[in-house]
């Protein structure tokens, strides 16, 4: 398997590392509930999958690692991180908490070409039935706005949290598809209020957001879900 281009900051695409490519796909895999919470990352088979050496999937796992979406086990090496549902729920109360930070600073910025690109983000959203492609929009959706607060800090900690939610995310889309219709409804909320310059709105949904997922994960259990090997 060939390594996709970047695009450079010039006219001429810059290959990709073999340690980007690993990684990149890793995470697309993950964040799309391809690869499920649990699930162990055996070096020597994703080095065969991806038509690599093991060094730039080690590496790699050691970058997903720092950004939270695996852990290192001592017994079972690289495994999808799987939090139980006590470290679920203190994820989407920070979430409630910092999404609304990021709606306050980022919907006074917002601009027409940018409310067509979350418009455009929701038409995607409704049009599919693929939890996998919901789940990856749904991250790209939330991505605009904090791209647009202009803080980075809370930015990059809120899209760890986001991250570290993914895996079940897409396993209760699986069981509760219904999910996506409700969370569609939401993201249009949000997209006409930052279009219209209504923080309180937008501030208020963005809140309220976190609860049409807790309702769909609370009786998931970690134990309901089945682990495999990548």
């Amino acid at each position: 398997m060939v390594p996709p281009s970047h695009e450079s900051d010039g006219d001429a695409p810059r290959p990709a590392t073999a340690r980007e490519f690993v990684r990149d796909s890793l995470r697309r895999e993950i964040m799309s509930g391809q690869i499920g919470g649990g699930a162990r990352l055996v070096q020597t088979r994703l080095a065969s999958k991806y038509k690599v050496s093991t060094t730039p999937v080690r590496e790699a796992l050691v970058d997903l690692a720092a950004e939270g979406l695996i852990t290192f086990d001592s017994h079972r090496g690289a495994v999808v991180s799987q939090p139980n549902m006590e470290e679920l729920w203190e994820i989407f109360e920070l979430r409630r908490v910092l999404e609304a930070l990021v709606m306050e600073a980022a919907v006074p910025k917002m601009s027409d070409g940018v409310a067509d690109r979350l418009d455009l983000m929701c038409d995607r959203m409704e049009s599919t039935t693929s939890p996998a492609d919901w789940v990856q929009l749904n991250r790209e959706f939330h991505g605009v706005f904090m791209e647009l607060c202009g803080r980075l800090k809370l930015a990059q900690f809120l899209g760890i949290l986001h991250d570290s939610a993914v895996t079940f995310v897409a396993m209760a889309m699986g069981f509760r598809p219904e999910m996506m219709h409700a969370g569609n409804r939401d993201h249009r909320v949000m997209a006409a209020a930052a279009r219209q310059g209504d923080v309180e709105t937008a501030v208020a949904c963005a809140r309220d957001h976190m609860n049409t997922t807790m309702s769909a994960v609370k009786d998931l259990l970690p134990g309901t879900i089945q682990s495999s090997r990548v």
